[in-house]
């Protein structure tokens, strides 16, 4: 039985939670993340180039 990884929990409970969307900026620390919201699929990451561009938004 394959283990679930912590981001795989969080992106569960974010599209559980009805979230659609996430903006951000990744990195290395975030490729956990990124790889469970691809594989989730109910989540759309929207890559933004500036971290004030996500306060705005």
């Amino acid at each position: 039985m394959a283990k679930k990884r912590i981001s795989d929990v969080l992106i569960e409970v974010l599209a559980n939670a009805g979230i659609e969307r996430i903006y951000g900026i990744t990195g290395d620390s975030l490729n956990s993340v990124n790889d469970s919201l691809r594989r989730n699929g109910k989540i759309a990451f929207e890559h933004v180039r500036h971290v004030y561009i996500v306060i705005i938004i």
